[in-house]
């Protein structure tokens, strides 16, 4: 995330999107009982708001990562957007076949 912040003062990019194993303080749908507590949203994701991107799923209460146990739910993927005439959204399949604990961003303009 440190790097992403540096690089964005010397690039201007469009996207930025990624496993970033953290949020903000929501994206733990169950925090209560997992234990975690997001703070990186506070700190950079902040500053990626800041620079004028946004997280079209932020505050949306849906979860891109899953633990093993089926337990714990998390938006730990992000993607941020300068247009915010895209549609970011996170695709079942890669949980659904076994292929990653992850499920996958699809970024598509609104039309």
């Amino acid at each position: 995330m440190i790097a992403i912040e540096k690089y964005l003062n010397f690039k201007d990019v469009d996207i930025i999107i990624g496993d970033f194993n953290s949020g903000f303080i929501n994206d733990n749908l169950n925090y209560k009982t997992a234990g975690i507590l997001f703070q990186n949203g506070y700190l950079y994701f902040k500053k990626y708001e800041d620079k004028g991107y946004v997280d079209l799923n932020k505050n949306k209460e849906i979860y891109s990562f899953i633990t093993r146990n089926k337990a714990n739910f998390f938006r730990i993927d992000h993607c941020f957007v300068k247009d915010t005439n895209l549609k970011v959204r996170y695709i079942d399949e890669f949980l659904e076949k076994n292929i990653s604990d992850h499920k996958g961003i699809l970024v598509e303009k609104n039309i």
